[in-house]
């Protein structure tokens, strides 16, 4: 019984194994400390099909403060060019001390790889970076996700409550010869 239960455990596990290979969560590091003229980049970002959202950094390369005029633009394309290339204003964040932040929210049609370029202009000039990601598909939805997540927590949570059940029921089997 034990064997036929860990083999359809893993069996499960196995299944799902490939669905957790895409990415479904936090923004990851697209770039860190990138330098492009007077700036240097930081890119975070979550390419998920439909709406991709990414944070922009961007810190003076010296000891000179960045403009304050400073805008950010991110342009995005499928690597094998079947669309057109379409651009996204990124939307500045309140100053506070340290980088300026600017957040993008770009449209990605397809999962694919995506080339993306973030054009950076102030006083100081425009200057460019690039680079490719891959638009991953977002999740099954909020209700989905969560019975996915917590499915290994239930299965554990099973497994010690039928442990329990059948040491409770043992115990009470040899309680219950003692008494005789």
């Amino acid at each position: 019984m034990r064997r036929g239960l860990a083999f359809i455990v893993v069996a499960l596990i196995a299944l799902l194994a490939p669905r957790a290979g895409a990415h479904d969560g936090p923004p990851y590091p697209v770039f860190v400390d990138q330098v492009s003229g007077p700036f240097r980049i930081s890119v975070w970002g979550d390419p998920d099909v439909g709406i991709g959202t990414f944070v922009i950094y961007l810190e003076p390369t010296g000891t000179t403060p960045l403009p304050n005029d400073c805008a950010v633009e991110m342009f995005v394309q499928p690597v094998d060019r079947h669309i057109p290339e379409a651009g996204y204003r990124a939307t500045p964040r309140k100053h506070r001390k340290g980088p300026l932040r600017f957040d993008a929210h770009v449209r990605f049609e397809t999962e694919d790889s995506w080339r993306v370029r973030i054009r950076m202009s102030s006083a100081a000039g425009t200057h460019e970076v690039a680079t490719v990601v891959a638009a991953t598909p977002p999740g099954q939805g909020p209700v989905l996700d969560f019975i996915l997540y917590l499915f290994p927590f239930v299965a554990i949570g099973f497994l010690f409550v039928k442990a329990a059940l059948k040491r409770r029921t043992a115990d009470h089997t040899l309680g219950g010869s003692d008494a005789g």
